[in-house]
């Protein structure tokens, strides 16, 4: 009679055990999700400080977006007109 007492015993303390394990391991990867939000959200912040619009652009003009490309696509513009009259001669040619 009393092994079986001393076996519930073993028993219910292995199923608290086993409840408080469970507990703390839920617990852990909430706080592992959280974390894993958190590191998120300040890598992005420091992604924003790191390149704000108005030193993108700056940087932009400095590496070459500056006057060079604009004289680029005056060129492209003229060859742009070009094209834009060879269809007439190309019709003139077939009449």
């Amino acid at each position: 009679m009393i092994w079986r007492l001393l076996h519930i015993v073993v028993l219910a303390a292995l199923v608290l055990a086993a409840a408080d394990v469970y507990k703390i391991k839920y617990e852990s990867t909430l706080q592992a999700e959280r974390v894993a939000r958190l590191r998120a959200e300040v890598r992005r912040e420091q992604h924003d400080e790191q390149d704000p619009p108005h030193q993108v652009d700056e940087r932009q003009w400095t590496e070459g977006a500056g006057p060079e490309p604009a004289q680029k696509q005056h060129d492209v513009g003229d060859v742009c007109e070009q094209e834009e009259t060879q269809p007439d001669e190309e019709a003139e040619l077939v009449r």
